[in-house]
């Protein structure tokens, strides 16, 4: 073997080297940031309206055709209307900020969806032929819709795009009594 054959493979084994070094280091820090994204959606305070680190102040709204249970009804029928919890959840990657929502029966729901990167949906699972699911919105869009909760229980809520549930992209909506 001459002295620049040599070389050339010391140089390439360089390179080879040096590329996998930067694809580690790639992934080292998209691992950090889905980890510090876990840790986001993890926050215990799930009981509570929380909105870029601020707890959000309940807010009436005036829109008719409330969803209750497989029922479509007037503000005026409503009765429980006094019980209303504003909802704030924001898309982060394939994932929803907070993933897990605490609200209680019977309550008037107003839930308001960002989409940050990517085109994404909120569907509320057994109660999408009821209406309770946002519109298909695209990155820096918000779409809103209010419902009355459901009966007490545990229910997913998940985004309809395909192959998007199957990577994550789910929660859990908590009814209490």
């Amino acid at each position: 073997m001459n002295t620049k054959t040599t070389y050339t493979t010391v140089i390439i084994f360089a390179l080879v080297f040096a590329l996998g070094f930067a694809v580690f280091l790639v992934n080292q820090k998209r691992n950090t940031e889905l980890k510090e994204s876990e840790n986001m959606m993890s926050d215990e305070n799930t009981d509570q309206i929380i909105e870029n680190d601020e707890i959000v102040p309940v807010e009436e709204s005036t829109e008719s055709g409330i969803i209750e249970g497989e029922n479509v009804i007037a503000p005026e029928e409503e009765g429980m209307m006094d019980n209303n919890v504003q909802l704030k959840v924001e898309t982060k990657g394939l994932s929803f900020v907070p993933n897990t929502l605490t609200v209680k029966s019977g309550e008037k729901v107003t839930l308001t969806l960002k989409v940050t990167q990517g085109s994404h949906d909120w569907v509320l699972e057994g109660f999408e032929d009821q209406g309770v699911k946002t519109k298909l919105i695209s990155s820096g869009e918000t779409d809103t819709i209010e419902f009355i909760a459901p009966t007490a229980g545990t229910y997913a809520f998940y985004c309809s795009v395909p192959s998007h549930r199957s990577q994550g992209m789910e929660g859990t909506l908590i009814v209490e009594e």
